[in-house]
């Protein structure tokens, strides 16, 4: 069996269910049904290597194959995906200390249902100006 090098230079058995479960994460992401070609292509691109098959490696087939059957959408949701979790390794091994995340599906969910602390300072602001005003103009 195949080895996978992984991006701390250690040594992981392929295990096929875990390009699976990314493909398939993508292809919800935008609401599309799982194409199983796409997974089939992948592994077929990254047997045919000869050197060491890195998680990098695996990535890049996928980008490839979501681009070449034409899956764009479903191609930039992973390509986001994979930039966002770089930038938080990066974060965690303090290569980037001066970078904040947001969760923005969180941000979005505080903002409809009213929990956002911005929302809830910008509308007290406001009443506090607004009761400010009529005072003075009596």
């Amino acid at each position: 069996m195949r080895e996978i090098l992984k991006r701390d230079g250690t040594r992981q058995e392929f295990v096929a269910y875990k390009i699976v479960d990314a493909i398939k994460k993508a292809f919800a992401s935008e609401n599309l049904a799982y194409d199983e070609k796409v997974f089939t292509n992948v592994v077929q691109d990254i047997f045919q290597k000869s050197s060491a098959i890195t998680v990098e490696d695996i990535q890049d087939a996928i980008e490839k194959e979501l681009f070449n059957s034409g899956y764009f959408d479903v191609l930039k949701s992973f390509m986001l995906y994979r930039h966002t979790h770089k930038l938080q390794r990066e974060q965690i091994l303090g290569l980037n200390d001066d970078t904040t995340y947001i969760n923005s599906t969180q941000t979005i969910n505080e903002y409809i249902n009213g929990t956002d602390w911005r929302i809830f300072c910008k509308l007290k602001y406001k009443l506090l100006k607004c009761r400010t005003y009529q005072q003075h103009r009596r």
